[in-house]
């Protein structure tokens, strides 16, 4: 009889980690998403004010790069302590 509860106990996690990563790869997406787009019209904003048309916008859609993939580690790494924390106050009940 107990085996019968093992399997939708690992199918119950694993569809809690699938809903994990498919909200982190959600969020991150997003979070990409908004910096590249935000760079992008803050640029174009910027060459529009200063008559030099594509300066600002190539230099800030270049600098997104970096900042996206900053952006993008300190979300998964958070994340990742976050619902390790989770994990390990669930196993202890």
């Amino acid at each position: 009889m107990s085996d019968m509860s093992e399997p939708g106990k690992t199918n119950s996690k694993q569809k809690t980690l699938n809903l994990i990563l498919l909200f982190t790869t959600g969020l991150v997406g997003l979070s990409t998403l908004v910096i590249i787009l935000g760079s992008l019209f803050l640029g174009m904003w910027l060459d529009k004010l200063n008559a030099s048309q594509p300066a600002f916008t190539m230099g800030l859609l270049l600098a997104s790069i970096p900042i996206s993939l900053i952006v993008m580690i300190f979300i998964v790494k958070g994340l990742i302590n976050r619902f390790k924390k989770m994990s390990e106050s669930i196993s202890e009940e």
